[in-house]
């Protein structure tokens, strides 16, 4: 269940009809600070009192933080609803500045260290980290890496072309107890046990062959030469004092590709036998060419199966007989629908290079095959015909807050006991405020895709709810609800009411009659001309 808090006052829990927001979606991705965005509807006793830049937004699931950061761009709409777009923690590092500096040498987790300090002493409590684990080391045979800046930089700036862009690796922020640690990993270890399987929980795939960064020929550059007063000179250490010439070949790559040259700076060599052997390392990694995968899929934990749900930052197990994938692959990025996370998605991503030149020449093949694919998961509606089991459940549950009444229908697969097909469920909760009624009805439909058969997945859950003598009907996902009161029938949308009765006349925003309106003996009615006549229609 999901659940938000502004500096630790609720803002939206489902079990309270109170608490209620009218839109809500999470995106997360990995080295970026993510995005929460919600709607709070004017009766929400929390609208209003989230401030800009200041109050601490924090999304729970059940006891599991998903996200914690700051409102940004409040938005009021024309009902008066109010529109939140929140930003993670990572984007507190934009709050800090790092005069320029100048690291010569030094390992990675030491300059980590000193600049997320330099962030901590100009930025709120709230906003501070303590430096974890750092795993990522520089590609030297030293280990340490020169850095420098004449300019004054964010802090994220910093981290993103300093240390993402030119060595890799993860930031990853950890909570443990009221402590926030930022780790800077090479790689996550976190393993997931819900798997991503075509015709099963896949939406989409495709796997793309590129050669962007390829290069046959390599000009390794060092440290600046320096002249005889120890000053910097415009040249740079090269090979061909050790080598005769200043570039690192492959000859079977040339005949393959062709010459194709590229130039890499090491500003920390000073050696030329480790420039030599940098230049080798660079060039093995630019031959070839670059496979890329990416895939989206439904997150199962939301439609009744007991696996975990979807994490960022998790390895995952991946079958894709279409591309012939069958890894672990890293879940990259995450959208989570607060209001409807059945349809929970993912998006999992791996690149790897290859020096194969029938890669290249199946290139064709394999966009054939991704088409193929993606039409055949978008486009196929042939219903399976499956042999089903029944199964019938009723339970009462009692507490000191509530009495849950609980009457259920759920098909099974025959072939496959544990895979269900379709539940109708009534639920019945009477509390001391009030009571409700939710009907919920899961399908899994089945469909032929390339021989095999594939499953959606749809949950609609509708209420009745009985809250201080006042009778609510909805549906979860619908922004329309009807409130039945004393002494009106109200119509809301999204959370702000649009039409009511009341004393016997009707009262709306904006109304429009499809063919005529008679008002008592008259009426206002359309002539076949297109014109408008207002006559009287009954004697």
């Amino acid at each position: 269940m999901y659940k938000i808090y502004s500096d630790k006052e609720l803002i939206y829990d489902p079990s309270n009809p109170e608490y209620m927001i009218t839109e809500g979606n999470l995106k997360l991705e990995l080295n970026t600070s993510g995005m929460l965005t919600f709607t709070i509807p004017k009766d929400n006793p929390s609208y209003g009192r989230i401030k800009l830049m200041k109050s601490i937004i924090t999304l729970y699931d059940d006891d599991r933080l998903l996200f914690r950061g700051r409102a940004y761009a409040p938005t009021i709409d024309l009902f008066c609803n109010d529109q939140v777009e929140c930003e993670g923690e990572l984007a507190f590092f934009n709050d800090s500045v790092q005069p320029p500096f100048n690291y010569e040498v030094g390992d990675v987790k030491t300059l980590f260290t000193k600049i997320i300090e330099n962030h901590n002493a100009s930025v709120s409590e709230d906003k501070k980290f303590l430096v974890g684990n750092v795993t990522v080391t520089n590609n030297t045979s030293e280990g340490n890496i020169v850095r420098s800046s004449i300019e004054y930089l964010s802090t994220w700036d910093v981290l993103k072309e300093k240390f993402l862009k030119l060595l890799g690796g993860y930031l990853w922020i950890r909570h443990e107890g009221t402590k926030i640690y930022i780790d800077y990993l090479k790689d996550l270890n976190f393993i997931g046990n819900q798997e991503v399987t075509q015709c099963i929980n896949l939406i989409d795939a495709k796997k793309e062959v590129t050669s962007d960064n390829l290069a046959t020929v390599i000009i390794p550059l060092g440290a600046r030469l320096k002249n005889d007063d120890g000053e910097d000179t415009n040249e740079y250490l090269t090979l061909k004092k050790l080598t005769g010439k200043i570039t690192v070949e492959d000859k079977k790559g040339i005949e393959s590709y062709g010459l194709i040259t590229k130039v890499v700076h090491h500003e920390n060599i000073t050696d030329a036998t480790n420039l030599l052997k940098a230049g080798q390392r660079d060039l093995a990694e630019a031959l070839g060419v670059t496979t890329t995968i990416t895939l989206s899929a439904a997150d199962l934990s939301r439609a009744g199966y007991k696996v975990s749900p979807f994490s960022i930052g998790t390895y995952i197990p991946v079958k894709v007989s279409n591309l012939s994938i069958d890894k672990k692959m890293i879940i990259k990025s995450i959208s989570i629908d607060l209001l409807s996370p059945e349809s929970n998605s993912i998006t999992i991503g791996s690149s790897e290079r290859s020096f194969t030149q029938e890669q290249i020449n199946t290139k064709e093949t394999i966009k054939t095959v991704n088409r193929n694919l993606e039409e055949s998961i978008k486009a196929a509606s042939a219903v399976a015909t499956v042999r089903a089991v029944r199964e019938a459940n009723s339970n009462i549950n009692q507490s000191a807050e509530q009495i849950r009444s609980e009457v259920s229908d759920a098909y099974y697969n025959k072939e496959k006991a544990d895979e269900l097909l379709e539940s109708i469920r009534t639920i019945i909760t009477q509390t001391a405020s009030g009571i409700e009624l939710t009907f919920n009805q899961y399908k899994s439909e089945q469909a032929k895709i390339n021989g095999d058969t594939s499953n959606r997945f749809a949950e609609i859950t509708k209420y009745i709810r009985f809250v201080d003598g006042d009778i609510l009907l909805g549906e979860e996902g619908n922004p329309l609800t009807l409130r039945i009161e004393n002494d009106r029938i109200n119509f809301i949308e999204n959370g702000a009411s649009s039409a009511y009765w009341q004393n016997r006349k009707f009262y709306a925003v904006d109304g429009e009659f499809i063919n005529s309106l008679k008002l008592g003996k008259f009426a206002f009615i359309p002539r076949p001309t297109g014109n408008l006549s207002f006559t009287k229609v009954v004697d």
